[in-house]
């Protein structure tokens, strides 16, 4: 009987180690799934989180972290680069799996899953100085409807309702500073950040621009997505979130914002 028992443990032990080993061997599978994603970048360089050295090379703050989650995962990144109004249409009819430097909007999380935000800037409201010697003061939207905005084309303006007279016109982020030279639009909705750099790399003057806070969307939280019809959606979204936290753990976030924040 005492032998009966020794034999059935071991044996009770053998399958535990069997199960242990094809769980294992099922979660590596699992985590390795995914050889290589597709990830949409905007044409149009949004310094210091996305820009452009040459045709083949291409940094910033977004796409290195991006970079960084999926190499720490052994997952080959192929990046493309479209009109930021082009981005969306292919991620809908999965031609890419993956568009970073995303804002929230409602009809975009009808199709598409959002990462935690890779970062979040400031958004402002830059005019002339020549047309505005002193500050206009706008405390409310009631108070932005007296206005004409340039905005970006494609770019997403819904939290101000479609209440607003905003023209998304502008190719690039200089030209929607530069169009207010002329004074036919009263401000430029935009990120600080972003417009700053402009002028620390000295591709823009401000000499002349001045800011104010935007009273509606103060700052804005910039995502990566996936469709949710992808059939990884779920497992992407997962490895991008825990990225996230794992580079903010282990101080590399801070590396990868001081590379590009002070490259120039």
């Amino acid at each position: 009987m005492q032998i009966f028992k020794i034999y059935f443990f071991m044996f009770f032990i053998f399958l535990f180690s069997l199960t242990s080993v094809a769980g294992q061997e099922a979660k590596s599978d699992q985590k390795n799934n995914i050889k290589e994603i597709k990830v949409a970048w905007d044409i149009i360089p949004k310094y210091p989180y996305l820009f452009y050295v040459s045709k083949e090379k291409q940094g910033g703050y977004a796409y290195d972290i991006i970079q960084q989650i999926f190499s720490n995962q052994k997952i080959k990144v192929k990046n493309e680069r479209y009109q930021w109004y082009d981005c969306f249409p292919k991620l809908k009819n999965q031609d890419i799996d993956l568009i970073p430097n995303a804002s929230w909007q409602k009809e975009r999380s009808e199709y598409a899953l959002y990462s935690k935000p890779l970062y979040t800037t400031t958004q402002v409201l830059f005019y002339s100085k020549i047309k505005y010697p002193k500050p206009p003061k706008i405390n409310n939207l009631q108070d932005m409807k007296k206005y004409k905005f340039l905005g970006l084309k494609g770019h997403n303006y819904n939290f101000y309702n479609n209440e607003l007279n905003i023209k998304e016109k502008a190719r690039s982020k200089r030209h929607q500073i530069l169009s207010l030279n002329a004074r036919v639009y009263d401000f430029a909705i935009a990120q600080k950040e972003v417009i700053l750099f402009l002028e620390k790399i000295n591709v823009l003057d401000l000499s002349k621009i001045g800011w104010i806070p935007d009273p509606v969307k103060k700052t804005k939280n910039f995502h990566a997505l996936v469709n949710k019809s992808h059939p990884h959606a779920n497992e992407l979204i997962k490895i991008i979130n825990e990225g996230i936290n794992e580079l903010e753990k282990n101080g590399q976030l801070k590396d990868i914002w001081k590379k590009n924040s002070e490259m120039h």
